[in-house]
C-alpha cells in the first residue's frame, strides 16, 4: 500500500497503468502473477479511490483473457472470457475489478484489451508471443530468429505505434461516450509468423537490406500457451469511439523500420 501512495499524491491525477508479468512468467509462477498483475492494480485503484476526484484510470488487458474457444465464435466484446492460461485469467479479473471501479464511481475507468503487440524493438521479452516481434526484428537486423512456434499458427496482432494511439485516444473520450462495459477490444490483424518474415523479406528486398533466416524449434509449452488464445478478434466496438487497427503485415513491418532502422 506504501507505494501506491507515492505515486498517487494529488487529486488532479490520470493513471496509465501497464505493469503486468507476461504470459510465459506468469504460466511458471502463479504467485507471483496473481501478486503483480491482480493484487498491485488493486492496490493502485484502492488509492485513487481515496481521492475525490473520480481519476481517470486506464488498464491494458490481454486477448489471453478470452482463450482459444473463442475464435470459434468470433470473439468481440460481448464474448465471455474463458481463458486458458494464468497470464489470461489474473487479466480478466483486473478486467472485472476495472468496470466495478468504474460502476461504483470510484475511478473513471477505460481499458483496451491488447493482441499481441508488434514489433517491439530491443531485447526479447518473456512473453511466449514475442516471436512475433523476432520474426521481424531480428532478420531485419541481419541476424537469425528462432522461433518456438509453428511459422503457420495464427494470432491477433497491433503494431505499438496504432495501439499507443489508441490508449491516448481511448483516455480522453469523454465518459458519457463510454458504455458500462469499460473494456474496449483493440482492433486487430490476424496472421502468422510466415507471413510476418514474409513482409519484413519483400521489405528487405525493397531496400537492399541482408535478411537474417527464421528457424522454427517448435516448444510445447510455449505453443500450448500461445494456442490457448484467440486467433481473431473483432474491434468494431472500439472503432465506433474512434480508434484505429493495422491494415497488413507489410504496414506493421513498414511502421518499425520508420521508427527503428
Amino acid at each position: 500500500p506504501g507505494w501506491a501512495s507515492t505515486l498517487v499524491d494529488t487529486d488532479d491525477i490520470a493513471v496509465f497503468h501497464f505493469a503486468s508479468m507476461m504470459s510465459g512468467n506468469s504460466e511458471a509462477d502463479f504467485d507471483a502473477a496473481w501478486d503483480v498483475n491482480v493484487l498491485a492494480q488493486r492496490t493502485l485503484l484502492e488509492a485513487l479511490r481515496s481521492l475525490p476526484s473520480q481519476p481517470r484510470f486506464f488498464f491494458t488487458s490481454s486477448t489471453a483473457s478470452l482463450g482459444s474457444e473463442a475464435s470459434k465464435y468470433g470473439a468481440t466484446d460481448m464474448t465471455k472470457l474463458v481463458p486458458e492460461g494464468t497470464y489470461g485469467f489474473t487479466k480478466a479479473v483486473c478486467e472485472l475489478m476495472l468496470n466495478e471501479y468504474s460502476r461504483r464511481k470510484f475511478v473513471d475507468g477505460r481499458g483496451l484489451r491488447l493482441p499481441v503487440v508488434i514489433v517491439r524493438p530491443g531485447a526479447p521479452n518473456a512473453a511466449a508471443t514475442g516471436c512475433f516481434s523476432g520474426v521481424v526484428r531480428e532478420p531485419l537486423a541481419g541476424k537469425k530468429s528462432v522461433v518456438p512456434l509453428p511459422l503457420d499458427l495464427q494470432a491477433p496482432v497491433t503494431s505499438y505505434q496504432v495501439a499507443a494511439d489508441n490508449m491516448i485516444k481511448l483516455m480522453d473520450v469523454d465518459q458519457e461516450a463510454l458504455s458500462v462495459d469499460r473494456m474496449y477490444m483493440q482492433p486487430s490483424l490476424t496472421t502468422t509468423l510466415a507471413e510476418l518474415y514474409a513482409s519484413a523479406e519483400q521489405y528487405a528486398k525493397a531496400k537492399g537490406l541482408e535478411l537474417g533466416p527464421v528457424e522454427a524449434a517448435v516448444d510445447p509449452v510455449a505453443t500450448r500457451i500461445v494456442g490457448g488464445m484467440t486467433s481473431s478478434t473483432d474491434g468494431s466496438r472500439a472503432k465506433a469511439i474512434g480508434l484505429d487497427g493495422d491494415e497488413s503485415a507489410d504496414g506493421i513491418v513498414e511502421l518499425y523500420a520508420r521508427d527503428n532502422l
